[in-house]
């Protein structure tokens, strides 16, 4: 089994990258507001969050949320059986397009090592400008309401996932007289209906505190990528947790 090459492209302008051939075993490219539809990576419902609580994320934090994508995508779309020589560490190679490409190049041996120690895979990243030097990911600018958003002002972020962890975090937390900003991510409805529930009891426990929360759904398409799915989503853990 040989390496494996995966291309994130962000916006309509991004040529993707291309290869001698016999360099990868195989290759794919992932789109990130390239079509505007279901062919690329979903990140609607967290930005549809970001503009209604009017928060804007520098494009450097943008630019951690495309990383973040693309190794989610390479871990759920590159099967272990069907790539890995001993069915479990796959050889993969993400090449992503960056606003600050020099801050994360520096970045990429630490991300690499981090990414493999979560993961048992064996990671290389390739950072590249984006082709669009004009494009923003962020929200900023793109809202016309300034009357709503943030009631309060925080530095606190807790993960709500739905589960007993991260809701007894968030309790905490509020005990503690600190006013999170909650965030959960759910690919299926069926994590949903537990963050609602978890979300509603401390509704009903904390209505004058109730900290807000952002939905950060993401979906990686399944057609033109690697034909595969993987489930062991060992990478969940770095997208989740940043």
């Amino acid at each position: 089994m040989g390496k494996i090459a995966l291309v994130t492209k962000v916006g309509p302008t991004d040529p993707g990258v291309a290869f001698p051939v016999g360099m990868y075993e195989k290759t794919a490219n992932v789109p990130f507001m390239v079509y505007g539809d279901v062919r690329d990576i979903s990140v609607g419902e967290f930005m549809k969050s970001l503009k209604q609580l009017l928060l804007e994320p520098s494009e450097k934090i943008m630019d951690l949320l495309v990383i973040a994508a693309s190794m989610y995508a390479a871990d759920t779309r590159i099967e272990r059986t069907k790539f890995a020589e001993d069915s479990w560490t796959r050889i993969i190679d993400l090449y992503i397009p960056v606003e600050d490409e020099v801050f994360w190049t520096s970045q990429t041996n630490l991300l690499s090592r981090t990414f493999r120690f979560l993961t048992g895979d064996i990671w290389s990243l390739h950072f590249r400008k984006r082709s669009d030097s004009a494009l923003l990911l962020s929200p900023k600018g793109k809202r016309k309401l300034k009357k709503h958003g943030m009631p309060y002002q925080t530095e606190t972020v807790c993960l709500f996932s739905g589960g007993m962890d991260s809701f007894i975090g968030a309790v905490d937390l509020l005990e503690s007289g600190i006013r999170p900003l909650l965030v959960g991510h759910a690919k299926s409805a069926d994590v949903t209906s537990f963050q609602e529930n978890c979300g509603d009891a401390i509704a009903r426990h904390y209505k004058q505190s109730l900290p807000e929360r952002i939905y950060a759904f993401l979906r990686i398409p399944k057609d033109n990528l690697f034909g595969s799915v993987e489930n062991s989503e060992r990478a969940g853990r770095f997208y989740f947790s940043h």
